[in-house]
């Protein structure tokens, strides 16, 4: 569904395996790429993690994470390089049904499964090279629902 729904904005070269992506670092494979988009597991640990990894990339990065991470002492060394965006509207995130082990009857559960949303999440983005040619603030503030920001990829 992700490659499908980036095609749908105009991006036809996109990576997107179900693969352990600390041991494709670890072994020097991972592929070539203009800009990372990801919404990683939120422990400490996978965070911390990932800041460190886009950081010394230095490409650019758009990571949904929860609003909290700003928060945290470990990221007071990224917060400098890093832009934070709060959707207009809150992120609902839901767990398929069956895969969240015993399903509770409560007023967040549906068919489609579980509402697993206990905090707001923000987008925390670097664009490095690119911030001198995309004003956050301005496509922000022009935005109704949505913030659709268009990069200009390299054919490769």
């Amino acid at each position: 569904a992700v490659i499908r729904h980036f095609a749908k904005l105009g991006f036809k070269n996109v990576y997107n395996r179900c693969e352990d992506f600390y041991d494709t670092i670890l072994k020097q494979r991972v592929p070539k790429y203009d800009i990372l988009v990801t919404n990683p597991p939120y422990s400490d640990y996978h965070v911390k993690r990932l800041l460190e990894f886009s950081t010394n990339k230095k490409i650019p990065c758009l990571l949904l994470l929860p609003s909290y991470v700003a928060d945290k002492p470990y990221f007071k060394k990224f917060c400098k390089s890093f832009k934070l965006v709060c959707p207009r509207k809150r992120y609902v995130y839901w767990t398929p049904k069956g895969l969240r082990g015993k399903e509770k009857k409560q007023n967040h559960a549906s068919s489609l499964g579980t509402r697993t949303s206990p905090f707001p999440s923000f987008w925390y983005i670097n664009l490095f090279h690119l911030s001198d040619a995309i004003n956050l603030e301005e496509l922000y503030h022009s935005q109704k629902e949505t913030i659709k920001v268009v990069v200009n990829r390299s054919g490769g």
